[in-house]
Protein backbone atom coordinates (compact mmCIF):
# COMPACT_ATOMS: atom_id res chain seq x y z
CA UNK A 1 0.00 0.00 0.00
CA UNK A 2 1.04 3.43 -0.84
CA UNK A 3 2.49 5.72 2.30
CA UNK A 4 -0.49 8.56 2.58
CA UNK A 5 1.45 11.97 2.08
CA UNK A 6 -0.10 14.91 4.44
CA UNK A 7 -1.91 17.72 2.74
CA UNK A 8 0.20 20.53 1.08
CA UNK A 9 -1.11 23.35 3.45
CA UNK A 10 -1.36 20.67 6.84
CA UNK A 11 0.31 21.97 9.79
CA UNK A 12 3.77 21.04 10.65
CA UNK A 13 4.49 20.17 14.66
CA UNK A 14 8.05 20.38 16.31
CA UNK A 15 9.05 19.75 19.48
CA UNK A 16 11.42 21.92 22.03
CA UNK A 17 12.25 21.58 25.27
CA UNK A 18 9.96 22.94 27.89
CA UNK A 19 11.83 22.35 30.99
CA UNK A 20 12.89 24.88 33.55
CA UNK A 21 16.11 25.94 33.32
CA UNK A 22 17.24 24.40 36.97
CA UNK A 23 16.32 21.24 35.46
CA UNK A 24 17.91 21.05 32.40
CA UNK A 25 21.43 21.72 33.64
CA UNK A 26 20.99 20.10 37.15
CA UNK A 27 23.05 17.40 35.85
CA UNK A 28 25.91 19.42 35.13
CA UNK A 29 25.46 21.73 37.62
CA UNK A 30 25.52 18.61 40.65
CA UNK A 31 28.66 17.59 39.23
CA UNK A 32 30.35 20.41 39.07
CA UNK A 33 29.78 21.21 42.91
CA UNK A 34 30.60 17.85 43.43
CA UNK A 35 33.86 18.59 42.87
CA UNK A 36 33.82 21.62 44.66
CA UNK A 37 32.63 19.60 47.78
CA UNK A 38 35.66 17.20 47.89
CA UNK A 39 37.99 20.07 47.97
CA UNK A 40 35.98 21.62 50.36
CA UNK A 41 35.09 18.38 52.63
CA UNK A 42 39.08 17.37 51.93
CA UNK A 43 40.48 20.81 52.93
CA UNK A 44 38.65 20.68 56.39
CA UNK A 45 39.78 17.29 56.82
CA UNK A 46 43.33 18.20 56.76
CA UNK A 47 42.83 21.81 58.86
CA UNK A 48 41.21 19.57 61.55
CA UNK A 49 44.20 17.33 61.66
CA UNK A 50 46.55 20.13 61.75
CA UNK A 51 44.83 21.37 64.86
CA UNK A 52 44.78 19.94 68.26
CA UNK A 53 41.15 19.22 69.33
CA UNK A 54 39.49 17.14 71.86
CA UNK A 55 37.07 15.59 69.68
CA UNK A 56 39.41 13.40 68.08
CA UNK A 57 36.32 11.20 66.22
CA UNK A 58 35.76 14.62 64.49
CA UNK A 59 39.47 13.75 62.47
CA UNK A 60 39.10 10.60 62.05
CA UNK A 61 35.12 11.21 60.59
CA UNK A 62 36.14 13.83 58.58
CA UNK A 63 38.75 11.69 56.67
CA UNK A 64 35.96 9.00 56.07
CA UNK A 65 32.87 11.38 54.87
CA UNK A 66 35.91 12.89 52.60
CA UNK A 67 36.58 9.67 51.14
CA UNK A 68 33.14 8.52 50.72
CA UNK A 69 31.94 11.83 48.65
CA UNK A 70 35.46 11.51 46.87
CA UNK A 71 33.92 8.14 45.25
CA UNK A 72 30.64 8.56 44.73
CA UNK A 73 31.11 12.18 43.24
CA UNK A 74 33.53 10.44 40.34
CA UNK A 75 31.36 7.55 39.93
CA UNK A 76 29.93 9.39 36.70
CA UNK A 77 33.47 9.59 35.24
CA UNK A 78 34.71 5.96 36.72
CA UNK A 79 31.56 4.48 34.76
CA UNK A 80 33.41 5.57 31.44
CA UNK A 81 35.76 3.27 31.84
CA UNK A 82 35.48 0.06 29.26
CA UNK A 83 36.04 -2.51 32.43
CA UNK A 84 33.18 -1.51 34.10
CA UNK A 85 30.58 -2.29 31.27
CA UNK A 86 31.83 -6.02 30.87
CA UNK A 87 29.70 -8.94 32.71
CA UNK A 88 31.17 -10.37 35.28
CA UNK A 89 30.84 -9.83 39.76
CA UNK A 90 32.54 -6.86 40.03
CA UNK A 91 30.34 -4.97 37.43
CA UNK A 92 27.26 -6.54 39.19
CA UNK A 93 29.01 -4.99 42.23
CA UNK A 94 29.47 -1.54 40.21
CA UNK A 95 25.71 -1.58 39.15
CA UNK A 96 24.95 -1.41 42.18
CA UNK A 97 26.83 1.02 43.59
CA UNK A 98 25.63 3.18 40.23
CA UNK A 99 22.20 2.76 41.67
CA UNK A 100 22.97 5.03 44.32
CA UNK A 101 21.81 8.59 42.53
CA UNK A 102 19.63 11.43 42.46
CA UNK A 103 17.26 10.94 45.48
CA UNK A 104 19.02 7.77 46.48
CA UNK A 105 22.78 10.11 46.93
CA UNK A 106 20.47 13.03 48.50
CA UNK A 107 19.18 10.75 51.62
CA UNK A 108 23.22 9.44 51.91
CA UNK A 109 24.88 12.75 51.79
CA UNK A 110 22.16 13.83 54.41
CA UNK A 111 22.73 10.99 57.01
CA UNK A 112 26.30 11.53 56.31
CA UNK A 113 26.28 15.47 57.42
CA UNK A 114 24.51 14.91 61.01
CA UNK A 115 27.14 14.26 62.98
CA UNK A 116 29.42 17.14 61.66
CA UNK A 117 26.94 19.38 63.14
CA UNK A 118 26.94 17.70 66.71
CA UNK A 119 29.82 19.85 68.58
CA UNK A 120 29.02 23.15 66.99
CA UNK A 121 30.89 25.82 67.30
CA UNK A 122 33.35 23.72 68.82
CA UNK A 123 34.55 22.53 65.23
CA UNK A 124 33.51 25.36 62.65
CA UNK A 125 35.33 23.38 60.52
CA UNK A 126 33.07 20.40 60.28
CA UNK A 127 29.76 22.71 59.79
CA UNK A 128 31.81 23.82 57.27
CA UNK A 129 32.21 20.24 55.73
CA UNK A 130 28.58 19.30 56.38
CA UNK A 131 26.93 22.86 54.58
CA UNK A 132 29.18 21.93 50.90
CA UNK A 133 27.60 18.21 51.76
CA UNK A 134 24.25 19.25 52.29
CA UNK A 135 24.31 21.73 48.72
CA UNK A 136 25.28 18.78 46.88
CA UNK A 137 22.66 16.78 48.76
CA UNK A 138 20.23 19.63 47.43
CA UNK A 139 21.58 19.45 43.85
CA UNK A 140 21.54 15.98 43.68
CA UNK A 141 17.89 16.33 44.82
CA UNK A 142 16.74 18.78 42.12
CA UNK A 143 18.57 16.28 39.21
CA UNK A 144 15.81 13.64 40.48
CA UNK A 145 13.35 15.66 38.52
CA UNK A 146 15.08 16.09 35.43
CA UNK A 147 13.09 13.29 33.56
CA UNK A 148 9.77 12.94 35.64
CA UNK A 149 6.41 12.88 34.29
CA UNK A 150 5.72 15.93 36.52
CA UNK A 151 8.18 18.01 34.48
CA UNK A 152 7.28 17.17 30.71
CA UNK A 153 10.26 17.16 28.89
CA UNK A 154 8.70 18.54 25.44
CA UNK A 155 5.82 19.98 24.18
CA UNK A 156 4.43 20.34 20.27
CA UNK A 157 5.49 23.39 19.10
CA UNK A 158 2.79 24.42 16.17
CA UNK A 159 3.74 26.10 12.85
CA UNK A 160 2.11 27.89 10.02
CA UNK A 161 0.97 26.21 7.27
CA UNK A 162 3.63 26.82 4.57
CA UNK A 163 1.50 28.36 1.39
CA UNK A 164 2.31 27.94 -1.82
CA UNK A 165 2.91 31.25 -3.91
CA UNK A 166 0.13 32.04 -5.76
CA UNK A 167 0.14 31.80 -10.00
CA UNK A 168 0.29 35.04 -12.20
CA UNK A 169 -3.19 36.22 -13.06
CA UNK A 170 -4.09 36.36 -16.96
CA UNK A 171 -7.89 38.69 -16.30
CA UNK A 172 -6.40 41.82 -17.65
CA UNK A 173 -8.35 43.65 -15.28
CA UNK A 174 -7.27 42.15 -12.82
CA UNK A 175 -3.28 43.32 -14.07
CA UNK A 176 -4.19 46.67 -14.42
CA UNK A 177 -5.24 46.65 -10.47
CA UNK A 178 -2.02 44.30 -9.51
CA UNK A 179 0.35 46.05 -11.69
CA UNK A 180 3.48 47.60 -9.33
CA UNK A 181 3.84 51.46 -8.25
CA UNK A 182 6.60 52.30 -10.99
CA UNK A 183 9.68 53.19 -8.85
CA UNK A 184 12.23 56.33 -9.16
CA UNK A 185 14.30 54.65 -11.95
CA UNK A 186 11.68 53.82 -14.24
CA UNK A 187 9.61 57.54 -13.71
CA UNK A 188 13.66 58.61 -14.51
CA UNK A 189 13.64 56.60 -17.55
CA UNK A 190 10.30 58.03 -19.35
CA UNK A 191 11.53 61.42 -18.17
CA UNK A 192 14.55 61.05 -20.54
CA UNK A 193 12.62 59.00 -23.31
CA UNK A 194 10.35 62.34 -23.63
CA UNK A 195 12.82 64.92 -23.78
CA UNK A 196 14.59 62.77 -26.57
CA UNK A 197 11.27 62.67 -28.37
CA UNK A 198 10.64 66.42 -28.17
CA UNK A 199 13.48 67.46 -30.96
CA UNK A 200 10.86 65.12 -33.47
CA UNK A 201 7.53 65.85 -31.45
CA UNK A 202 8.59 69.63 -32.79
CA UNK A 203 9.58 69.33 -35.82
CA UNK A 204 6.64 67.03 -37.03
CA UNK A 205 4.45 69.63 -35.54
CA UNK A 206 6.13 72.17 -37.94
CA UNK A 207 5.91 70.05 -41.12
CA UNK A 208 1.98 69.65 -40.07
CA UNK A 209 1.47 73.95 -40.10
CA UNK A 210 3.71 73.96 -43.44
CA UNK A 211 1.55 72.01 -45.05
CA UNK A 212 -1.82 73.31 -43.37
CA UNK A 213 -0.84 76.59 -44.96
CA UNK A 214 0.35 75.08 -48.28
CA UNK A 215 -2.90 73.68 -48.43
CA UNK A 216 -4.84 76.86 -47.43
CA UNK A 217 -2.45 79.21 -50.02
CA UNK A 218 -3.83 76.38 -52.91
CA UNK A 219 -7.46 76.83 -52.19
CA UNK A 220 -7.23 80.68 -51.89
CA UNK A 221 -5.12 81.14 -55.28
CA UNK A 222 -7.31 81.36 -58.10
CA UNK A 223 -6.92 79.22 -61.11
CA UNK A 224 -4.87 79.64 -63.88
CA UNK A 225 -6.70 81.79 -66.82
CA UNK A 226 -9.21 83.01 -64.78
CA UNK A 227 -9.55 86.74 -64.96
CA UNK A 228 -11.39 89.54 -62.90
Amino acid sequence: MAKETPPENSEEEEEFDARPCVLRYSTLVARLWGLTCIIIVWACMVKVFQKETPYIYVQWYLLVLALLVAFFEMTWLINKLPCCRREGCCCTVWKGVMWIERWKKTILYTTLSIPCFLRGSAVPLGILAGIAILIAAVFHFLDSFKYSKCCEKKRPLTLKPQTEPQAEQTDPKAALVSNEVPTYADASIQTHEMFVSLPQLVSNMEQGYQRSDDNVYSEARPPQGHQY
